[in-house]
């Protein structure tokens, strides 16, 4: 599925998971060998009904050009989608708000889990996030969605520290407190600056005149209410209401709050914006 959903990458990446975890295994063989290749003839096979198909019936022409284009993207920032080397480490960071924050305390030290499985799971999220995030960090064409299969182990890895919170086996840090507030108060300085540079599309226009595209979306004909700060003002009583339970009532009461409200926020900006 994956194959036949983004092409070959899906593939790679697997590999180059496995790869690492080989090499993390000392290049001891950790999978059973045919097993494997039959897998991979498994997924071949599925990709052949349809690229097979293609060829058998049109010429090698849509998998040169398909081929060419995986390259295209992987060389040179395709389609004017250039970016700065750091560009899916931001993406991760501030997209994946507040998970990103808790994600990053469990890149060091923890305390095990029960069961050598779960540690190995464990020893996989972090592989797998690496691999994801160096891969595209690599790759020129710097596109939103290319690194979300790391939004999974992302997820995970912050599961697992707010739940040692929780449990009280590690603390809540200042970096912690930091974060929480620094990314947070970029949504919320953004959700009451939208309102205003909407009703003053001029501002932004003088700041990108060479770009032709860009000046012209500024020009639409869009009512703006001055109402669409309300996400911002809720996720700002979101962050105070979550520290006064993790001060007053503890972690078990105050994390619920954090994920359900800001996962409340992203249908009310929708709504408002």
């Amino acid at each position: 599925m994956g194959i036949l959903t983004k092409g070959p990458a899906a593939y790679l990446i697997l590999g180059l998971t496995l790869a690492v975890y080989w090499v993390y295994q000392r290049l001891r063989f950790y999978i059973n060998i045919p097993q494997f290749t039959l897998y991979t003839l498994a997924a071949f096979l599925v990709t052949g009904l349809w690229f097979g198909i293609e060829t058998i019936k049109n010429g090698p022409w849509f998998i040169t050009e398909f081929t060419r284009y995986q390259y295209r993207l992987f060389s040179t920032p395709d389609a004017g989608h250039g970016g700065f080397p750091g560009y899916h480490f931001v993406v991760l960071l501030v997209g994946c708000f507040p998970a990103s924050i808790f994600a990053i305390r469990a890149f060091f030290k923890l305390p095990d889990p029960e069961g050598e499985v779960q540690l190995d799971f464990r020893r996989w999220m972090k592989f797998l996030f690496w691999v994801v995030l160096i891969l595209f960090t690599i790759v020129k064409s710097k596109i939103v969605h290319y690194s979300s299969l790391a939004y999974y182990p992302l997820t995970y890895l912050a599961a697992l520290s707010i739940v040692a919170i929780i449990e009280e086996k590690i603390a809540f840090n200042r970096w912690m407190k930091v974060g929480l507030w620094g990314i947070g108060g970029l949504y919320i300085a953004c959700c009451f600056a939208l309102p205003w540079l909407g009703q003053h599309p001029e501002v932004v226009q003088s700041m990108i005149d060479k770009d032709p595209f860009a000046y012209a979306n500024f020009d639409a004909k869009v009512h703006w209410t001055g109402w669409e700060f309300i996400p911002g003002l809720f996720l700002l009583l979101t962050l105070l209401m979550f520290f006064w339970l993790l001060r007053r009532r503890g972690a078990n009461q105050a994390f619920p709050v954090l994920f359900l409200s800001t996962g409340y926020l992203c249908c009310c900006a929708l709504f408002f914006i």
